[in-house]
């Protein structure tokens, strides 16, 4: 799944979602990075009849041409509903007979046919001793990495890497200071039309899994249930936080406790997913990005339903922001969704290490 330049400097990291299009790049400053340049769509914002009519690709080259970025090397995530993340446990193998195994496993347990598939795969430390090695195998359908890469060239971008989100996610966070190698954490992405779950262990990324409620499944429940436009939805969902809302509708209020116990309940499938992966190793903390990691009070109530610690991931917390007043006030509201385009713009960092 990777198309790599050596010589690519400073990436733009970019990463379309459901309802926003972001990209950002990096430059190294004083020792470290710092904020170079980024846009944001929010494309409920920008087409009028959202979901519907909305379109990735003129966001993405209107930031582009605003930002003055045609020709600039990009690294892309392709969206964690379109791959599937494997476990395996493989024979000691060549490199050459490794990859070949991983990509038989891929299409077998897929029913991707292999000439079909585009895949990647991370082998994990362990013993040297051990007579099985544990491989995190990424695939999926070679035609949407084609799409991508399509799209993002139509914006007058020219590719470097396309990796999965939640490998760019797993990134940031580990340069930002989220993840020691002693701890277990479950890592989950909160998108509009998706929950994405990630165990993350020994400072790898070990498993992963998506479910479809999303936050947008919010806006569908009271859209069908009072024929509420997605703004009118949307501002509901917003004023919501978990207590009684003085002068609230009644109705409304039990429709998103219905919504959030949907959304709760894949939180719980995937700690159980977690605890059958490896029994013996508790999560010891949840970490929560994308742009709905913003609800009020949501941190809270999964710490209260779940008794693990949770906490919402700064993607800037180690990255230097220039911006005083109203432009890093900006760059606050904006940095719950920008977790992937940050790890997507480490991309050469992570080589280089």
């Amino acid at each position: 799944m990777k198309l790599r330049n050596p010589f690519a400097k400073n990436l733009l990291g970019v990463d379309i979602g459901s309802r926003t299009v972001k990209a950002i790049s990096l430059k190294h400053h004083r020792g470290g990075l710092a904020l170079d340049k980024y846009f944001l769509y929010d494309l409920s914002e920008t087409a009028k009849a959202y979901p519907t009519g909305a379109n990735p690709a003129e966001a993405l080259r209107a930031g582009v041409s605003l930002q003055a970025l045609q020709r600039h090397p990009f690294a892309a995530g392709v969206p964690d509903r379109d791959v599937i993340h494997l476990a395996l446990e493989l024979p000691r193998l060549s490199d050459a007979e490794l990859r070949t195994a991983v990509k038989h496993e891929l299409s077998e347990l897929t029913g991707i046919a292999a000439e079909e598939l585009a895949f990647d795969f991370v082998v994990h430390a362990g013993p040297a001793e051990a007579p099985t090695l544990q491989v995190s195998a990424y695939g999926c359908q070679r035609r949407n990495v084609e799409s991508l890469v399509k799209l993002v060239r139509g914006a007058e971008l020219n590719p470097v890497r396309v990796e999965s989100d939640t490998l760019a996610i797993t990134a940031a966070l580990t340069f930002n200071g989220y993840i020691e190698n002693e701890k277990s954490y479950a890592v989950f992405d909160l998108g509009e039309r998706h929950l994405t779950a990630a165990l993350v262990q020994g400072g790898e990324l070990r498993l992963s899994k998506t479910f479809d409620n999303g936050w947008g499944s919010i806006n569908e429940r009271l859209a069908g249930k009072f024929g509420f436009s997605y703004a009118e939805a949307e501002g509901h969902k917003h004023r919501y936080d978990f207590n009684a809302q003085e002068g609230a509708d009644p109705a409304v209020e039990q429709a998103l406790d219905e919504a959030y116990a949907a959304i709760f309940s894949d939180f719980k499938r995937a700690l159980e997913l977690f605890a059958d992966f490896n029994p013996d190793a508790k999560v010891d903390q949840m970490l929560l990005t994308g742009g709905a990691s913003q609800t009020p009070n949501l941190p809270r109530v999964l710490q209260m339903f779940f008794k693990i610690p949770a906490e919402v991931a700064n993607p800037f917390r180690k990255i230097a922001i220039y911006a005083a007043g109203p432009a890093s006030d900006e760059i606050g509201r904006l940095a719950p969704f920008m977790m992937a385009a940050v790890g997507l713009a480490l991309s050469n960092e992570k080589e280089a290490a």
